[in-house]
């Protein structure tokens, strides 16, 4: 959508410190500025020693979500709380 009132600047940073001066770029002009970051959607987060509470269902027929709720319930049983 191009318009008087719109222009779009389109910027492919390449990391971190490559936002710098799109966002710089961004800040001064009067105009929207779209700054696409690419991602590898494969890329995970490393662990933090911490888990999620996030409950399997108690009853099903399923035998794979049965044992799935089992270990659930022998994790659960580890967890610490920190506060």
């Amino acid at each position: 959508m191009e318009g008087p009132l719109l222009r779009r600047s389109n910027l492919l940073p390449d990391g971190p410190r490559a936002l710098v001066e799109p966002l710089e770029e961004a800040r001064r002009t009067d105009r929207t500025t779209v700054i696409v970051v690419e991602d590898d959607k494969e890329m995970r987060v490393p662990g933090y020693e911490s888990w999620w509470d996030v409950p399997v269902a108690e009853v099903s027929e399923v035998e794979t979500v049965r044992s799935a709720r089992e270990q659930y319930e022998k994790a659960s049983k580890k967890e610490r709380f920190f506060w």
